[in-house]
């Protein structure tokens, strides 16, 4: 079984299976890996999560690559901040960024809302695009709220 925790940063998933990644591992056993490009096979992955790392991303190339390493029935979760509801939320934390220092890192190249999400990843072949509460379903670190998630080669979208 291969689990991938994509962008995992500090919030890594140390359970049997996983593989935390992340461009810049700021944390022993993280795998260095780049979420264009993974080193893993096609159709190698049971489950692909992230949180709070497709908003930094050209969402339509790093939603390819993410179906790419999934497995046929494997699942995608992708939790982000939802723009529709999460403005001043978004501010905050990007206006907290720019005070330490690090605002370029937490640059948001999309502002994503659930039906823009739940649309990137139905252009991106996922299938049985719905929200779902990650609370019931997944233990992820960070701030997992309320995401999409699909079933075949699923995907995954915020929901506040």
């Amino acid at each position: 079984m291969l689990n991938l925790n994509l962008g995992c940063g500090a919030e890594t998933i140390d359970r049997p299976g996983w593989v935390n990644v992340d461009l810049e591992p700021r944390k022993p056993g993280v795998v260095k890996g780049d979420c264009y490009a993974l080193e893993y096979a096609d159709d190698s992955a049971d489950i692909v999560v992230t949180s709070h790392v497709l908003e930094h991303l050209d969402v339509p190339k790093a939603l390819a690559e993410w179906k790419r390493v999934l497995k046929p029935g494997g699942e995608c979760l992708t939790v982000v901040p939802d723009a529709d509801h999460e403005k001043e939320w978004i501010r905050y934390h990007l206006e907290e960024a720019h005070a330490r220092g690090d605002g370029e890192a937490h640059h948001h190249k999309a502002d994503l809302t659930q039906a823009s999400l739940e649309d990137a990843l139905r252009a991106a072949g996922f299938v049985d695009v719905a929200p779902v509460s990650t609370m019931d379903r997944w233990e992820l670190p960070g701030k997992a709220w309320w995401q999409a998630a699909a079933s075949g080669r699923k995907a995954v979208a915020p929901c506040a």
